[in-house]
């Protein structure tokens, strides 16, 4: 059993040549990963289909940070059971607890240590529990946590989150409210923002992100041409089709150096893990 994989291991199992091997304990592997909420009507692509392919993921890309979208309750116990290495933070938005999905971060409860966190909402009033903003369908939320790196003691604010698919208005508000949140809440320290944005690079949002007075740097921008893997992001479980639409980013402010950037594409015994390619980034704090 295994998934198919090609160069991917031999890209992201191992760091950079031109890194040296202090450098190495410094580098976070972040994933952005919109897992496919538990819908019983997947057919074949059911959860309990995918869940040890999105677990086993985690654990050969030795990933050490993962913003997940689309995270029921039960799916997060399934994740925390198969890979007891990470711990999770978040909550369900549709009442601050446990109901409705998740936009969870994991880390590695061995690599860091969590300082703070917490949720708001991506609407007007963010600080109210289930509040749907703009033109937006449903809730949204974003998950935050300030952290420390427990290998060389640096900390850092990851923000992860999952935007609208329907609400243009509420896209690019929920861009400028994130930006407001991040300069209110980091200030001057080390930022990456993950997600399911459900736009791509041509949109306002965008611009709205990597376009700031301060802005952030999508990864894949950065490193260019050595970004590895398909372009796309989304392919609605038709993994081998020519995918075009790219609406899974991660992004970092100008604190961070990015090592290398890439988008797996994979499948577990003919299941892929989700109806989303993970966006992966080897990240070292400047």
């Amino acid at each position: 059993m295994g998934f198919r994989i090609l160069f991917v291991a031999l890209l992201f199992g191992t760091l950079a040549c031109n890194q040296s091997a202090g450098s190495e304990k410094k580098v976070i592997r972040v994933m952005s990963f919109n897992i496919r909420y538990d819908n019983p009507n997947d057919g074949d692509n059911i959860w309990k289909n995918r869940r040890e392919g999105v677990a086993k993921m985690l654990d050969f890309h030795r990933v050490d940070l993962v913003g997940m979208q689309e995270v029921l309750k039960n799916q997060l116990d399934d994740i925390k059971r198969m890979a007891p290495e990470f711990a999770a933070v978040g909550v369900g938005r549709a009442d601050g607890k446990e109901k409705g999905e998740y936009s969870p971060i994991l880390y590695r409860k061995d690599r860091f240590e969590i300082i703070d966190w917490g949720t708001f909402w991506l609407s007007k009033t963010p600080e109210d529990t289930a509040s749907v903003g703009w033109d937006a369908a449903l809730e949204r939320i974003v998950t935050w946590a300030q952290m420390t790196d427990i290998a060389n003691g640096t900390s850092f604010f990851f923000f992860n989150t999952h935007f609208d698919h329907r609400g243009v208005e509420a896209r690019r508000h929920s861009a400028a409210l994130i930006m407001d949140k991040i300069r209110e809440m980091a200030g001057s320290e080390a930022v990456i923002l993950s997600g399911d944005f459900n736009f791509d690079a041509s949109s306002a949002p965008y611009s709205l992100l990597t376009r700031a007075d301060k802005p952030l740097f999508d990864t894949r921008v950065v490193v260019g041409d050595a970004a590895y893997g398909p372009f796309g992001t989304y392919t609605g479980f038709q993994p081998d089709e020519n995918i075009l639409k790219n609406i899974d980013f991660i992004f970092v402010n100008e604190r961070w150096h990015v090592w290398r950037q890439g988008i797996i594409a994979e499948n577990w015994n003919g299941i892929v893990p989700s109806d989303h390619r993970p966006v992966v980034a080897d990240l070292e704090l400047k």
